[in-house]
């Protein structure tokens, strides 16, 4: 029994780690880049994804996704700008994070503020009308929702 939970706590973790990987590989891909070119030039930005994007289907309604098309979550242990997701919580929702330098964005369609607050960890964590936002490990591919259930509930815009 010891064994087969050691093994569960090993493959969650990986999964997170994963996760922590593709997101800030997607992160840096989309992240505005200034370049300065010369003192007189003025800096040029790409565009990016927005960071938030709302989603809707017959099965999950209309709901939150990360700029990579994963599904977000909402914590109802959470208060306005403040996560109460723990280290051994993040295993299976680990915190929709950016870089220090990204440039927060939303789909159109989104009517609430997107803002970000720094964790305990150092992690910024984005923030929808000021609550933060999560992924599930249960998710498999974008647009999957499988993280709900107890205190995990879609994002809704």
């Amino acid at each position: 029994m010891k064994k087969l939970f050691a093994v569960g706590i090993l493959l969650a973790l990986a999964l997170f780690a994963g996760v922590l990987w593709w997101q800030h590989v997607d992160s840096t891909a989309g992240i505005p880049e200034k370049t300065a070119q010369s003192s007189a030039a003025s800096s040029t930005v790409r565009s990016r994804t927005p960071t938030l994007l709302v989603a809707t289907n017959a099965a999950h309604g209309t709901y939150l996704q990360a700029s990579d098309g994963m599904t977000l979550y909402r914590y109802a242990n959470d208060s306005y700008g403040a996560s109460a997701c723990d280290p051994t919580c993040a295993t299976t929702h680990p915190p929709y994070h950016v870089l220090a330098s990204a440039q927060l964005t939303k789909d159109p369609k989104a009517s609430g503020n997107v803002g970000e607050i720094r964790r305990p960890d150092g992690i910024i964590q984005v923030t929808y009308k000021g609550m933060p936002l999560y992924y599930s490990v249960k998710d498999a591919y974008p647009g999957n929702a499988d993280g709900t259930g107890g205190a995990w509930s879609l994002a809704r815009p």
